[in-house]
């Protein structure tokens, strides 16, 4: 999971919550990124660094499937977390889906 452009954990907080009333029985792992905090502004338009979090984050999901190759990926972003999972899905190698 990836929350917005102020990248904080707390923004995840209700939608956490939420998946695991439905009793969803995955990890969740919520990645905060960019600068932190009063960094909406740099988040937005630092093209260069989101394109390399978004590499480094594929290759955390990369690194995932090599030790559950047959566990579920699922990607979520708020906001502008959003725009950064579709970099990442766009970075992962093509026989890495996601569900």
């Amino acid at each position: 999971m990836l929350p917005g452009v102020e990248s904080g954990a707390w923004q995840l907080k209700g939608t956490i919550e939420g998946l695991r009333e439905a009793k969803l029985d995955r990890a969740i792992r919520v990645i905060e990124w960019g600068v932190r905090p009063f960094g909406s502004l740099s988040n937005l338009t630092d093209y260069q660094s989101n394109q390399q979090r978004a590499k480094n984050i594929a290759d955390l999901i990369g690194e995932y499937r090599g030790h559950y190759p047959d566990g579920p990926v699922t990607l979520i972003g708020y906001s502008g977390g959003g725009g950064l999972a579709v970099w990442v899905a766009e970075s992962l190698p093509e026989d890495l889906m996601l569900d």
